[in-house]
């Protein structure tokens, strides 16, 4: 008998009804009395093993012989039903069947009642959800209580218990078909679906206020499987202002998960509501839209005007906070389509000083991170961006906040490789990537890979520079963040003229301007003179003029002084091609005289590209003749010295 309970228990099925009754009753043992019970009930049960769970967890409550017995009188009552289906479907059907008619009348309730929730669910939400008629909450002590019920149901396998803080639980999904058939069939969906909804829009809304706390974006995770289904319900309800209220809400959410979904949900929530009277769920929802649509997708117009049209909602409704927001948000908007400018630093500050009047220092520290945008670049000495980027730093620190932490360091990285210090940048590249890593925005985590790369390359590790880029492409593509791929193309051009593939690098550059010339019109003047830059010194002087002529253009109407050094160097290369060196000689003297004055130090591709024109230059002119050009160039601005590139 020995020899025959070994080969048994070998047995998957068998294997598993023992693991199963024994959390139910440690004391049972697979032994000569009931081994052809359990070995019955397993092949009755086809092997299947949510089945086998399900009648292992009665053995507390039945012996085994008594259990077979009662899964055939449940298998005869069913055996006219259902014969189109598949013999294991009705196999499972059968025991799902059994075991929740076996449950007493609160227990079923609160099983049909759970199969509302998607993807799982905590205690407090299933108090809220399934509660009432009859299933108190568990604080009042009733047997009949939802965490009392819970238990019983985890203990029957009718429910598992997943864990975590605060726990959670969940079905399997075929126990939640059953239970959904089970809650229409008393009357209960309805109501139950209400609760739910209800439930999701109070978290979602609460979570809104927390904005890009950790533990709140976490808890929207867990249950972002129920957030969709409230969505879809209002949606297909036609409830427009629950649809608002809840794609409003999950506007910080979404700005770094499911970002796409979080896109297309909002459109279709505000097409919903168009036409319908304006609320103050209206202005969160366009100012999710604009927020997701600024790193992502749309085209910055759009961008613009959502934020505008939040902007004016908000302040019809009194909601100083929400005005605040969205005056950042247009800021950036029109910081990204055309360079700093006075309206872009008016609605900073005004932002600003909401926030502190409001006392939000979440939102104090969010202004301080639009200065250091506004800063990076032309407003002000070039020593209040790095004294804005450390306050910002200091601000969301505080907070404990490593979404606004990841942003605070890549802006100051930013800011150290434009001064040519390149350890500096590369170590706070490296705790932008861990910060965001953790918890930051995956458009920032994708830009610090690509800028890591760079700088790395120029450092000489090459293989890491492409295992860096390599990262970026593939968060990029999983995101949909198109600006990303920009970011990564013009990266690995960089490198590729750094190294001399100027065809790979006009190849990357070209790439990389289609994108920004659709959604990133401030990137177009960068991304042309790089690849005017590869150009020039591939000998496609007409092609390279042209395009240092248009970001020269570009570069006049919005100033941005790398990009025109940037530009400046590539005209002192077609200068070159052209036989003019003196000419070039002023070019690059221009290009040193606007770095310094902006304290911009030429690294990577730059560097090399400014190196190889003065060897040429020095190569071509005599002395006396180049440091009068030098001379000449140093005292040009950079407006006029771009003109005079372009006469």
């Amino acid at each position: 008998m020995a020899a025959v309970l070994e080969v048994l228990a070998g047995y998957d099925g068998v294997r598993l009804f023992l693991e199963r009754a024994q959390l139910a009753d440690p004391s049972f043992v697979l032994d000569g009395d009931n081994a052809a019970a359990v070995a019955e009930i397993c092949r009755r049960l086809d092997g299947l093993p949510l089945a086998i769970e399900l009648a292992a967890a009665r053995v507390r409550a039945l012996p085994a012989a008594e259990l077979a017995a009662r899964l055939e009188d449940r298998f005869a009552l069913l055996a006219g039903a259902g014969r189109t289906q598949d013999p294991r479907q009705r196999t499972l059907r059968a025991t799902v069947d059994w075991s929740f008619q076996l449950l007493e009348g609160p227990d079923r309730q609160l099983f049909r009642r759970l199969s509302v929730f998607a993807g799982g669910w905590t205690v407090a939400a299933a108090e809220a959800v399934c509660g009432g008629d009859g299933l108190a909450a568990a604080v009042t002590g009733d047997a009949g209580g939802v965490l009392e019920g819970l238990v019983r149901l985890v203990d029957r396998s009718l429910v598992v218990a997943v864990g975590g803080d605060p726990a959670r639980f969940r079905m399997l999904e075929t126990l939640r078909a059953y239970g959904a058939e089970r809650l229409a069939e008393a009357g209960e969906a309805e109501p139950a679906a209400a609760r739910h909804t209800a439930w999701f829009v109070d978290l979602a809304e609460e979570a809104a206020a927390h904005r890009t706390e950790r533990r709140w974006m976490r808890r929207l995770e867990a249950d972002y499987d129920n957030l969709r289904v409230a969505m879809d319900r209002a949606m297909a309800g036609g409830d427009h202002q629950t649809a608002l209220r809840l794609g409003g809400a999950l506007g910080w959410y979404w700005e770094e998960h499911h970002a796409e979904e979080g896109r297309q949900r909002l459109a279709g929530a505000l097409a919903l509501a168009d036409g319908q009277p304006p609320t103050i769920h209206l202005a969160r929802a366009l100012m999710a839209a604009a927020m997701i649509d600024l790193q992502r997708y749309s085209t910055l117009p759009e961008v613009a005007a959502a934020a505008r049209r939040s902007l004016e909602l908000f302040e019809r409704f009194g909601d100083p906070v929400g005005a605040a927001t969205a005056k950042i948000l247009l800021a950036l908007a029109e910081l990204q389509r055309s360079g700093p400018s006075g309206d872009a630093v008016r609605l900073v500050a005004e932002a600003e000083a909401a926030f502190a009047a409001a006392g939000d220092r979440w939102g104090e520290a969010f202004a301080a991170l639009s200065w250091l945008s506004v800063n990076s670049y032309v407003v002000g000495p070039p020593g209040q961006a790095e004294e804005v980027g450390r306050r910002a730093l200091e601000r969301f620190e505080a907070l404990d906040d490593q979404w606004g932490r990841a942003l605070a360091l890549f802006g100051l990285a930013n800011l150290a490789r434009r001064r040519g210090e390149v350890d500096t940048a590369v170590g706070r590249y490296e705790q932008a990537i861990a910060a965001a890593r953790e918890d930051g925005p995956l458009w920032m985590l994708g830009a610090s890979l690509v800028e890591l790369g760079g700088l790395v390359a120029a450092k000489g590790d090459e293989e890491r520079a492409v295992a860096l880029h390599a990262e970026s492409v593939a968060i990029t593509r999983r995101t949909g963040w198109r600006r990303g791929l920009s970011y990564a193309w013009n990266g690995l051009g960089a490198i590729a003229r750094a190294r001399g593939d100027l065809e790979r690098a006009r190849q990357l550059h070209q790439e990389a301007l289609g994108i920004v010339r659709e959604i990133l019109g401030w990137s177009v003047p960068y991304t042309l003179g790089q690849l005017g830059c590869a150009e020039a010194r591939l000998g496609d002087l007409d092609d390279a003029e042209a395009h240092l002529r248009e970001a020269a253009g570009l570069v006049l109407d919005a100033p941005e002084p790398p990009t025109a050094a940037l530009v400046l160097v590539g005209h002192a290369l077609v200068a070159l091609g052209r036989g003019r060196p003196e000419r070039a000689a002023l070019l690059l003297a221009a290009a040193d005289a606007t770095r310094d004055h902006a304290g911009v130090v030429p690294v990577g591709a730059e560097r090399v590209e400014a190196d190889l024109a003065r060897q040429a230059v020095q190569d071509l002119l005599d002395p006396d003749a180049d440091r009068s050009a030098q001379a000449a160039g140093r005292e040009l601005g950079a407006e006029e010295a771009l003109r005079l590139a372009l006469g």
